[in-house]
């Protein structure tokens, strides 16, 4: 009954004993009857010690007739796993892994920001066309040389998917072979040593093209608004303070133009790696299976041993179905 556990009956070593006592009958043999004792000994140190402190010892949940009903329904939508296809299953999750693999930050040179639209509504149509809704962070120089740096990282991560990774369209994910696993940590970490120096040689020129965006944008604003007086300013066109108001009143609207941080942008570069075992699900699914075949991870012979077990399986839990209803 306990919902986190697995969906088998929990017995202590000492019920194990009766259980296999009952069945087989009490052996006479001394030291069978000698470890009975030692354990009912051990148990009952245990149990007085607890109490001594105030505690009391562990019961497991009990399965009685108000809850049969509704783990009976529990084990008929997830049915405990034959020995075999157990055995399978611990064989083939030990070969293959799945794994995620995501490198972030390659594509730094193509980010850009949001302009907003009551920004855009004060503007005159050449300087909106110009800036349209989104602007890149980075000018045709500074994306040209970003690009260039990171080539080189780029070219390493799809190597090192070419080499150890192989997509399964039926999973939608990747798997790799476990004995691959360590070479592919390896160039993971010469991966992350190489990421870390490009970082280190474009941030200043993250940092550069940051400032000089922001001036270009206050400066485009400005000519702007020198040509199209804001509504607000207009009675102070004439006014020898103008140009302070003007000043002033660009400041306010590049504000709304939310730049990011040259720290926000480097926080983008990162390197994610996860391992995970396939489950009964995935070893269930016939297109996984021959995809696995497919790949060269598995042999025709081994894709037919486990394709006639999980066939055997459903015939089970089909038969276990009739007997229920």
């Amino acid at each position: 009954k306990d919902p986190t556990g697995y969906n088998a009956i929990r017995m202590s070593a000492t019920t194990k004993n009766e259980v296999l006592l009952h069945f087989f009958g009490r052996s006479d043999s001394k030291d069978i009857q000698e470890e009975y004792v030692e354990e009912m000994r051990e148990l009952v140190e245990v149990k007085n010690q607890l109490e001594g402190q105030g505690m009391t010892a562990f019961t497991p949940p009990i399965l009685d007739e108000e809850n049969f009903e509704e783990v009976t329904q529990s084990l008929k939508e997830n049915p405990p796993t034959s020995p075999d296809f157990k055995r399978l299953l611990d064989v083939y999750s030990t070969k293959i892994k799945f794994i995620e693999f995501e490198v972030k930050g390659i594509k730094l040179d193509q980010r850009t920001i949001t302009i907003p639209t009551d920004v855009l509504n004060l503007v005159n149509e050449e300087l909106r066309n110009q800036i349209t809704t989104r602007l890149h962070i980075f000018d045709k120089e500074a994306r040209d040389s970003i690009k260039k740096r990171l080539s080189g990282i780029e070219k390493q991560v799809e190597t090192i998917r070419d080499k150890f990774l192989k997509r399964v369209a039926s999973r939608n994910k990747s798997v790799i072979k476990a004995e691959q696993l360590l070479t592919f940590k390896n160039e993971i970490e010469t991966l992350n040593t190489e990421y870390d120096k490009v970082q280190d040689d474009i941030e200043a020129d993250i940092r550069g093209n940051l400032i000089t965006l922001k001036k270009r944008l206050k400066s485009e604003l400005k000519r702007n608004f020198e040509e199209i007086t804001p509504d607000e300013l207009t009675k102070f066109k004439t006014h020898e303070q103008f140009p302070l108001f003007l000043d002033d009143y660009v400041e306010k609207i590049s504000s709304k133009i939310h730049l990011p941080t040259a720290t926000q942008l480097m926080k983008y570069f990162e390197v994610n790696t996860r391992v995970f075992d396939p489950t009964y699900e995935d070893f269930k699914d016939q297109d996984f299976i021959s995809e696995l075949e497919k790949v060269g991870f598995i042999s025709r012979s081994e894709k037919k041993e486990i394709v006639e077990e999980f066939e055997a399986i459903a015939v089970q839990i089909d038969e276990s179905s009739i007997t229920m209803q």
